[in-house]
């Protein structure tokens, strides 16, 4: 989360307009142990709506193991199941601006990923961390 307001032409962060998190998992403590930095990044986006500065940030999160929804403790919303991640992609296809589906998981979702945004004609980008 961008805390301070780069400078002109500093980076290329402060030419970003928009993020959406789309995050699958099995295990919903990722979902709990990231529920601070998700606030922080909402609560920002709300307060630089309208003002021109800044970027939208959008929250996805897909929880894939029904057996562990007793276990989700964040206040985010959240859908069960696998997400179309064409019809959620979409948007970005549709904005006119450049866009990039990031990919870091299993190579299941990384083929879904790279197919969906390659049809729609967007740039694709995977990591693999070896744990």
């Amino acid at each position: 989360v961008q805390k301070h307001k780069a400078g002109p032409g500093s980076s290329a962060l402060s030419q970003l307009r928009s993020v959406t998190l789309i995050w699958t998992a099995r295990y919903p403590s990722l979902f709990n142990m990231f529920e601070p930095t998700f606030k922080e990044a909402i609560e920002l986006s709300e307060a630089n709506k309208g003002t021109g500065q800044g970027f939208e940030f959008n929250l996805s999160l897909w929880l894939t193991d029904q057996k562990m929804r007793a276990q989700v403790l964040t206040s985010q919303e959240y859908s069960m199941g696998r997400p179309n991640l064409k019809s959620l992609l979409e948007p970005a296809s549709a904005s006119g601006m450049r866009s990039l589906v990031f990919h870091c998981g299993p190579t299941g979702l990384e083929e879904a990923s790279r197919a969906a945004a390659l049809e729609l004609g967007l740039d694709f980008h995977t990591e693999t961390f070896a744990l």
